[in-house]
C-alpha cells in the first residue's frame, strides 16, 4: 500500500524563503553556500535540497554557539522500507507522521521568530566552534575583518572577481592586525577562498602557486605554534580542505586525473582527522567536543560527514572499502579509471593503516596513483 506524507523538505523550503526576508541571512547565506553545495555533490545527497541544509546548519549553530535557541529539532519517524504498511497499521503510521510535521512547523515558526537577534548574535561568535559556549568577545580597536569579508561574498556573487579578492587580501590584513586568532576565528576555509577566486578570475597559475604555499603552510597571517595531536588534527584538516578545493579547480580545467588524486587526498584526510580525533579522546578520557581546552574547529566532521558520537563510528565508517569506492566511483570515471576504483580504494586503505603517519600515507596515495596508465 503506498501512502502519501506531507513534505518536511516542504517545510524546510518555506523556513528558508521566511528566513531570505530577515536582515542579515544573505550574509548568512552567502558565508555556507559554498560548502553546502559541494558537500551536497560530493555525498550524493542530490535528494536533499540546499534549502533544507543550510536551514538546519543555520539551526544548529544557533544551538551550538548561543543561548538563545534550544528547542530540540523534532526527530522524523522511522520506517522499515522492508516492512509492508498494511491496512491494519495505515493510521498508526499516518498519525506518527502528522504528529511530526505538526512538531516540524512548530519548530520552523520558532526558529523564525528568533532569527533577527540569532543573525545579530552569530557574526560575534566563533562561527568554527562547537565545543565553546559564549565565547568572549574581544574588544579593539581597528578594521573589522568580518566586514571586508562579507564585502568580498557579495562581488563574488557579482562575479566580479578582481574586486572580491581585493577584498579578501584587505580582510586577511585586517586579521593579521588583529588579536584575533587562527584556526578560532578565522580558518583554512576563509583562506581557500583566495586561490578559488583567482582561478574563477583566470589568474590560474597564481591560483595553483597559492593552493602550494598553503599546503606548505605559508598562509596571509601569523598561525600559531601547536604541537602534539592538535597540531596533527588541524594540519590534517587543512590539507582535507586544501586538497577538496584543488580537485574543484581541477575539474574546471577538465584535468581528470589530477582531480582524482586530489578527491583520494581530501578522503584520506578526512579519515585521518577522524583518527586523530579518536586518538584525542582516549587521551583525555572523554569526547572531544567536551575538551574545553582544544582550541580546534571541531564542527566540521559533524557538518562534512553527518556521523553520529562516538567520533570512531564515523572513523569506521569513512574506512570502510565499501564507503571508499562509493566516494571515488565518479572521479574514478571521468579519470578513466573506472575498472581500477576497487584497486584505489585499497591503496587509501594501505595509507590509513600507517596512520599516524599521515605524511608518509600521502606520500604512498600520490606515488602510487602516478603508476596507473595515461
Amino acid at each position: 500500500m503506498e501512502i502519501h506524507f506531507p513534505s518536511a523538505d516542504q517545510i524546510y523550503k518555506e523556513t528558508y524563503t521566511k528566513l531570505k526576508e530577515i536582515e542579515g541571512w544573505k550574509e548568512f547565506n552567502n558565508k555556507w553556500d559554498y560548502a553546502i553545495t559541494e558537500y551536497i555533490s560530493e555525498n550524493g545527497l542530490q535528494g536533499w535540497s540546499r534549502e533544507t541544509l543550510i536551514v538546519l546548519w543555520f539551526d544548529y549553530q544557533i544551538n551550538n554557539l548561543t543561548e538563545l535557541f534550544k528547542d530540540v529539532h523534532p526527530k522524523e519517524p522511522e520506517y522499515n522500507d522492508n516492512e509492508e504498511i498494511t491496512v491494519l497499521n495505515v493510521q498508526q503510521v499516518k498519525e506518527e507522521r502528522d504528529k511530526y510535521i505538526e512538531k516540524l512547523k512548530d519548530w520552523s515558526k520558532k526558529l523564525i521568530e528568533i532569527a533577527p537577534i540569532a543573525l545579530e548574535e552569530l557574526p560575534k561568535c566563533e562561527i568554527y566552534e562547537i565545543s565553546i559556549i559564549g565565547i568572549p568577545r574581544i574588544e579593539y580597536s581597528g578594521e573589522d575583518p568580518a566586514k571586508f569579508m562579507n564585502i568580498a561574498y557579495s562581488y563574488k556573487d557579482e562575479k566580479k572577481w578582481d574586486l572580491a579578492i581585493e577584498y579578501l587580501n584587505k580582510s586577511y590584513d585586517a586579521f593579521f592586525n588583529s588579536p584575533l586568532k587562527y584556526p578560532l576565528n578565522y580558518s583554512i576555509y576563509d583562506f581557500v577562498r583566495l586561490p578559488l577566486y583567482m582561478h574563477h578570475a583566470g589568474y590560474l597559475e597564481e591560483s595553483w602557486e597559492t593552493f602550494q604555499r598553503f599546503l606548505d603552510g605559508d598562509f596571509p597571517i601569523r598561525i600559531p605554534k601547536k604541537n602534539g595531536l592538535e597540531n596533527d588534527i588541524i594540519k590534517s584538516w587543512e590539507r582535507r580542505v586544501i586538497f577538496s578545493k584543488m580537485k574543484s579547480c581541477y575539474i574546471k580545467e577538465k584535468k581528470y586525473r589530477e582531480a582524482l588524486v586530489c578527491r583520494c587526498l581530501d578522503l584520506y584526510f578526512d579519515i585521518a582527522g577522524l583518527f586523530l580525533l579518536v586518538r584525542l579522546e582516549k587521551e583525555i578520557g572523554k569526547s572531544a567536543y567536551d575538551y574545553e581546552d582544544f582550541s580546534f574547529p571541531l564542527h566540521y566532521i559533524n557538518t562534512h560527514n553527518f556521523y553520529p558520537d562516538p567520533i570512531i563510528y564515523g572513523f569506521k565508517e569513512c574506512s570502510k572499502k565499501s564507503t571508499l569506492v562509493k566516494n571515488l566511483k565518479t572521479r574514478a570515471r571521468m579519470a578513466k579509471l573506472n575498472d581500477e576504483v576497487e584497486v584505489i580504494a585499497e591503496l587509501i586503505s594501505d595509507a590509513i593503516k600507517i596512520l599516524p603517519d599521515y605524511k608518509l600515507g600521502e606520500e604512498i596515495i600520490i606515488n602510487n596513483l602516478k603508476k596507473f596508465p595515461k
